[in-house]
């Protein structure tokens, strides 16, 4: 007896250490015959979606999906217009019910600026189960931030924290160590956004000696929004004197480590990495150096987690950087050919996107006819056009005899996010050897061909200086 305890002791250790099972279930019938596409955050700053099940809706709408894990994390149901959200509760069963049906208007599938609706789910069987929590807190934190910033200018601390007692004595009842961490840092959140000023007791009390919560929305949200940069502001100019002679990773962690706000490794390089991935965006100087800095952190001895955020940012950041390896692409032409990107390699490529509905476009098509039958030494002209069908491409193409290459894409291609295409025309200049020369290049009424002479001559005498 003693040893089948034994033994079944060991398979629960077990069980505990590789996982247990959420099963999810539900009814949704206007989603019968479909299937519900399933994503999680590989982290909270990027907001980098992992696929991880399409799950088949039944004829009568009946659907039933399990994850295994072995902690508590944010899965994402795409719903189209809606992006419904669920923590995943290991060992726990979810009954859930979803909104009817919704799908996206032509207008909003031609707005690359559509955003889903983000909203938690309802689970209908359990209302202290962390979901239904979160749904609950953040109807009740936005109330209160209607009362407190009723009047910004006069933002009353005692109201504040009256507001937040009554949000903690209506959510009492629900004790759950994950659903704890939320509401700490939401709360956290609404003190910054209204009384709470000096950023670094705030960094020092609930950050700086705490465990890292990769997992935690609400935690790395008020990193992200009221922290996104605050190394950089703390250290006035001191951390961008070394940001400019840093060359690795190493090196820099190493300076910021020397203030002990940020003793704690796992969330000096967590917090180091998001300063870089906002001053990114915010600084466009410092964009090539902040990526080789991060190109050279997957050396370091860092947080698998903070090892997922870099490499995200690398992927995203780096494809459109001045001097980084440009994404490979094959699309169909206007002679109906299958054309890759890679096909130009050891030319200069003109790269556009195009519209061919866009009156802009209309005036750069004709000006971009007038370049390619210059026949300037080692430029190739290509341009993407965005439509529904190629067959206008095509007949564009023979219209006007436009014979450089056009290539043809639909609105929801994943190119377009890959070149972070927001509006039209927009034009990029890749080097022979696939890097990004321009970004944005100049358009073809905006001193294209003069820019283009400069680069090419640099190129013919660097040419020379290596023959030699």
């Amino acid at each position: 007896m003693k040893t089948i305890l034994i033994f079944c002791n060991f398979i629960f250790l077990t069980l505990s250490l590789i996982g247990q099972t959420c099963t999810v279930t539900g009814n949704a019938g206007t989603y019968a015959g479909d299937k519900l596409e399933i994503f999680r955050y590989s982290d909270y700053i990027t907001k980098n979606r992992i696929k991880i099940l399409s799950v088949p809706v039944d004829v009568d709408g009946n659907f039933t999906f399990e994850i295994e894990s072995d902690q508590i994390f944010e899965l994402l149901i795409d719903l189209d217009v809606f992006l419904g959200k669920l923590f995943i509760e290991p060992g726990k069963t979810l009954k859930i019910v979803l909104p009817k049906k919704t799908q996206r208007s032509e207008a909003d599938i031609l707005n690359p600026y559509f955003e889903q609706i983000e909203f938690y789910i309802r689970e209908l069987e359990d209302e202290s189960n962390i979901t239904n929590a979160v749904r609950k807190f953040n109807s009740l934190w936005n109330d209160s931030f209607d009362v407190i910033f009723k009047n910004p200018k006069h933002i009353n601390s005692g109201v504040v924290e009256k507001e937040i007692e009554k949000i903690n004595d209506s959510l009492s009842f629900i004790k759950n160590e994950f659903f704890e961490e939320y509401k700490y840092y939401k709360l956290l959140h609404l003190r910054q956004l209204s009384y709470y000023k000096n950023k670094d007791a705030v960094i020092k009390k609930n950050y700086s000696n705490k465990k890292v919560l990769f997992n935690n929305p609400a935690y790395n949200l008020l990193l992200a929004k009221e922290f996104e940069t605050y190394m950089f502001e703390e250290n006035k100019d001191t951390l961008y004197k070394v940001l400019n002679y840093t060359k690795d990773w190493k090196s820099l962690n190493n300076f910021v480590a020397q203030d002990n706000k940020y003793f704690e490794k796992d969330f000096r390089e967590y917090f180091l990495s998001i300063n870089l991935y906002k001053l990114f965006y915010k600084n466009t100087h410092y964009q090539n150096k902040i990526i080789r800095i991060l190109q050279t952190a997957d050396n370091s001895d860092i947080n698998e987690n903070t090892r997922i955020i870099i490499n995200n940012i690398l992927k995203i950041s780096g494809t459109l950087v001045v001097g980084s390896q440009v994404i490979n692409f094959t699309l169909y032409d206007q002679n109906k050919e299958r054309k890759s990107l890679s096909d130009f390699r050891g030319e200069y490529i003109y790269l556009s996107f195009f519209k061919k509905d866009s009156y802009v476009c209309q005036k750069d098509q004709v000006l971009l006819d007038a370049i390619y039958k210059k026949k300037h030494e080692k430029l190739k002209i290509i341009t993407v056009f965005i439509d529904d069908d190629h067959q206008n491409v095509i007949d564009l193409a023979k219209d006007n005899k436009f014979e450089w290459t056009l290539l043809h894409c639909y609105d929801n291609d994943r190119i377009l996010k890959d070149y972070k295409v927001v509006a039209f025309p927009t034009y990029y200049l890749i080097d022979p050897n696939g890097n990004l020369k321009m970004i944005p290049a100049p358009g073809p009424s905006e001193g294209f061909e003069t820019a283009y002479f400069s680069v090419y001559q640099e190129y013919k005498r660097e040419q020379i200086r290596n023959n030699d």
